[in-house]
């Protein structure tokens, strides 16, 4: 059945849709992801597969997903219109992950207007699905927090803290894992605790200095019931600062829902909507066209609170002031939310960004080509995360840097990457 479909699957699109399934060994993925999608009991062929590796998605959404965030969100031509459009143009088992992730928000929009299309019992299931996945997680979740250590903050992030303030409930926003972002300590501690309770870490968990600047977080699994939580000590690995104290005491209870009596916190919104618009802008195997309604119905809901002005402050002082810039005015352009207010896009258009830090976002934002821009987006990617060490300690971190970076990385390896960076381009 179509409500068998997975979403706490990473696959990447080719340049309409995707092939019909991926399994988890078929597309090397990074830290704290999964490859595994069962769409109507079928598996890939090699030549889908290798399309699989060889493309991915940009930040903004397509014809397609874009119909479908606008049915998701009611906005646009609303809601029955936008999706009804987008059914015609693709059936729901030819969907990419990216656009499966907005179904089940679809579905209750549909389902509050009355609809009764024929799409509407597949639709159901999805929404199900997602509701039923979203639980096992928490409950997973729910037995870490009781073995932690209470005496370090733990503040959800992404999906979790998305599904229980922005969304009509919790099934209507899928997420494949638990993030949490706490002090390094906290961190260092979870670590301990996670490892206890039989998950397995993604990388090593020995914090230092060079770790501090190369990660932001570290991804932890437990393969007998596929649970998986990632640890930040960072909100995201774009931003050119390392200490989140601020961030942490701004944070507010998120006391609502299944997380009730969990004690735990979630970013204040105006750090959310940074947090949202940083974890989208960069290339991704799988669409994260769910950005855009993230941010618009945090827009939408808290839009009134924000502090645009720290907002502002923020993001150029994280030197991912264009990051903000686009997402923003995309989201202004496209109708997708008008609650920006017009001094702030003013003030952001007219914003001098470094042009250091809109080298680095473009090389972000592109197909993947190592043998090009890995040099350069090392070295910028390095500049900002060590922006408060001083110049020798810099120097011989660098190295290390490197080494950890590019870890298992080989010249044949470069040159993989640079001519499947070609290939796109050429099919672009």
């Amino acid at each position: 059945m179509l409500y068998q479909l997975s979403y706490d699957h990473h696959v990447a699109g080719s340049k309409c849709r995707p092939p019909a399934s991926l399994t988890g060994s078929d597309f090397p993925d990074g830290p704290g992801s999964t490859v595994r999608m069962a769409m109507n009991g079928t598996d890939a062929t090699s030549s889908a597969r290798k399309r699989a590796a060889d493309l991915g998605w940009g930040w903004k959404p397509d014809q397609l997903q874009t119909l479908l965030a606008h049915a998701a969100l009611g906005t646009g031509p609303g809601t029955i219109e936008s999706a009804e459009r987008a059914f015609s143009m693709c059936p729901l088992t030819e969907l990419d992950a990216g656009s499966l992730r907005l179904l089940p928000l679809v579905y209750r929009r549909l389902a509050d207007t009355g609809w009764d299309g024929p799409a509407l019992a597949d639709l159901r299931g999805i929404h199900r699905r997602s509701w039923a996945a979203n639980h096992r997680l928490i409950v997973g979740f729910q037995e870490l927090v009781r073995e932690s250590d209470r005496h370090f903050p733990l503040i959800a992030l992404k999906g979790l803290a998305a599904s229980m303030t922005l969304y009509p409930d919790i099934g209507s926003r899928p997420f494949s894992d638990i993030d949490v972002l706490s002090t390094a300590e906290g961190a260092q501690s979870l670590f301990t605790t996670l490892q206890r309770l039989g998950y397995v870490a993604g990388g090593k968990t020995v914090f230092g200095p060079t770790r501090a600047l190369s990660y932001h977080g570290l991804n932890f699994s437990r393969r007998s019931d596929s649970a998986q939580c990632d640890v930040h000590w960072r909100i995201s690995i774009e931003e050119r600062r390392s200490d989140e104290s601020e961030r942490i005491e701004r944070a507010v209870p998120l006391n609502v829902g299944p997380v009730v009596g969990l004690g735990l916190l979630r970013l204040e919104s105006t750090d959310m909507l940074l947090h949202q618009l940083l974890h989208a802008m960069r290339w991704n195997p799988v669409s994260p066209v769910r950005w855009v309604v993230d941010v618009a119905l945090l827009l939408r809901r808290e839009g009134h609170t924000l502090d645009w002005e720290r907002l502002l402050r923020n993001a150029d002082d994280g030197r991912v002031l264009s990051c903000v810039r686009d997402g923003l005015s995309f989201l202004e352009r496209e109708g997708f939310s008008p609650d920006v207010p017009p001094g702030v896009l003013e003030g952001l258009r007219a914003a001098p960004v470094r042009r250091f830090d809109r080298l680095a976002q473009q090389i972000r934002t592109q197909p993947p080509s190592y043998g090009r821009h890995a040099i350069r987006l090392l070295l910028i990617d390095f500049q900002q995360r060590s922006g408060g060490l001083g110049p020798v300690r810099r120097v011989l971190l660098y190295p290390v840097y490197l080494a950890r970076t590019l870890r298992g990385t080989t010249q044949f390896g470069l040159l993989r990457d640079t001519r499947k960076g070609r290939k796109f381009r050429s099919q672009k």
